[in-house]
């Protein structure tokens, strides 16, 4: 399993979001720990978008 590190700056901005919202992006992101290749990946970027929003890691 993968380490999830948050940037402060994500977590002041979570706050202005929908609480449906924060809900989506964190369960992408706790699947990332999981599964760090979902469908839908881009290999180059490591990243994965939910609604608008952009979650982007490191191996």
């Amino acid at each position: 399993m993968y380490k999830l590190d948050i940037k402060r700056v994500a977590e002041k901005d979570s706050d202005r979001l929908s609480p449906s919202m924060a809900h989506r992006i964190t369960d992408a992101a706790t699947e990332l720990k999981r599964e760090p290749r979902p469908r839908g990946v881009k290999k180059l970027a490591e990243d994965i978008s939910v609604g608008d929003h952009r979650i982007i890691y490191l191996k």
